[in-house]
């Protein structure tokens, strides 16, 4: 007989497990044997997709064949009208067929009773292909969206190329539309960038893309503003780090704070050395272009537990209110505004929102992820540092990854008040992490 059993102490309550119960016929008899119910063998099929496209005379689609409940997934390609390669690659005839549309279908290799099919209506509107906006102007490495527009055709595939009218050497990297602008660029630069549909290739468009120097990375005349390119001028490699924010002393001398591995070259440096700006990579590797704006004074040790240094602003060099690129917010025009951090500092607290300007990203926004962190920073044997090292610096900020390389030294201020809350020191290779020293212990160092 069937009895239905609740079985709340095993499984959630109200659900009910059917058992099968044996009943004997008799007190010699045996018992009914249990009945075994084999399911049906699933069959295999093929779907191809798309299953209905819109293909105008002479262009092509790409289909794809899906294999369900088979070891196989070979299929065989055909079409009523056009042609179909072995990939599923199909050419519209030079015609419209009797009835406007073609049949294609993908038959199971190793069973030629399996097959799928997709119908595909064959027109003679051409394909269209538009791109907007025309133009865009955009800050050097960083990104902007081309939006293609295509009629005509179910195939949306669009083909993507750029190039300098001048030399070709340098127009950055455009991929689905999203067009990367080169860093560093030293004056404007005027790119295009053509759509081609993968359709029907002989319907392009163009648009023309302006690349602008990051403020950040400029050559800036005296007096400059900081969160500005810079480093040490014996690092002799083509480098650059940022010239964080501005100091002074109690009676009044005014000094450059960044990290050790941009101004002091990890501790090796000379009281003396040139401080300069911009750095190297920012006149794509021409030695004469920096100017010096301050002179290197000191800098925290390798067992300092601070990656700081500071350096007398030269006469003249620095903006004396030490004005840093893009802390006073973004012009309508796309371009940063110069404002002073504040006079107080700040403590970091998980989930504070921090900005920094650095040489690399310029103005960004982030989160403190954590606080008192132990972070093991690997230093290579560049840019004037005279030996690979590994150092472990405890007490420090983790914020999300708002910085990427050649940001190094950025001061990192609290978003809503711009109070110095601490120094960049470091990210993680993913670009998903920022290390940083609390301000507290790297103005002191």
């Amino acid at each position: 007989m069937w009895s239905c059993l609740p079985l709340s102490k095993l499984i959630k309550p109200r659900h009910l497990v059917c058992l099968i119960v044996t009943a004997f016929a008799g007190c010699g008899g045996g018992s009914h044997p249990p009945v075994i119910i084999t399911p049906p063998a699933v069959r295999p099929a093929v779907l191809v997709s798309p299953l209905t496209a819109t293909v105008p005379i002479s262009t092509n689609e790409l289909f794809s064949a899906f294999v369900t409940h088979s070891s196989s997934n070979i299929v065989k390609w055909s079409v009523s009208a056009g042609t179909v390669d072995d990939i599923g690659f199909y050419v519209a005839p030079d015609s419209v067929p009797s009835g406007g549309t073609a049949t294609i279908s993908a038959t199971l290799a190793s069973d030629p009773s399996v097959k799928g099919s997709a119908v595909v209506t064959i027109t003679t509107k051409p394909v269209t292909l538009t791109v907007s906006p025309a133009t865009a102007t955009v800050k050097a490495g960083f990104a902007t969206y081309f939006a293609p527009n295509i009629t005509g055709t179910s195939n949306l595939e669009v083909l993507w190329s750029l190039n300098d009218p001048g030399d070709g050497r340098y127009p950055g990297s455009i991929s689905g539309g999203v067009y990367w602008a080169p860093s560093p660029v030293l004056l404007p630069r005027t790119y295009s960038i053509t759509a081609t549909s993968a359709a029907d290739p002989s319907k392009t468009a163009s648009v023309q893309v302006s690349v602008i120097p990051l403020e950040n990375q400029a050559a800036q005349t005296f007096p400059i503003e900081l969160g500005a390119s810079g480093l040490n001028s014996k690092s002799i490699d083509c480098c650059s780090g940022t010239l964080g924010s501005l100091l002074a002393d109690q009676k009044g001398k005014q000094y450059i704070l960044s990290n050790s591995h941009v101004a002091a070259r990890m501790g090796s440096a000379m009281p003396g050395e040139a401080i300069i700006h911009p750095g190297f990579v920012d006149t794509e590797c021409d030695f004469t272009v920096p100017k010096e704006v301050a002179k290197f004074t000191a800098a925290g040790g390798i067992s300092s537990n601070v990656d700081a240094a500071i350096s007398e602003v030269v006469a003249g060099a620095v903006d004396p209110k030490g004005g840093i690129i893009g802390l006073g917010g973004v012009k309508a025009d796309g371009n940063y505004l110069v404002a002073p951090p504040a006079t107080t500092i700040a403590t970091a607290t998980i989930g504070m929102r921090a900005a920094k300007s650095g040489r690399t990203t310029g103005l960004t926004c982030g989160t403190v992820e954590a606080v008192n962190a132990s972070i093991q920073v690997d230093v290579p044997a560049e840019c004037g540092i005279p030996a690979a090292t590994s150092i472990l610096y405890q007490g420090q900020i983790v914020l999300d990854g708002l910085t990427r390389p050649g940001d190094s030294g950025s001061l990192i201020v609290e978003a809503a008040t711009a109070r110095p809350l601490a120094l960049v020191t470091s990210g993680s290779s993913d670009g998903r992490f920022t290390g940083a020293n609390p301000w507290a212990t790297s103005s002191k160092r």
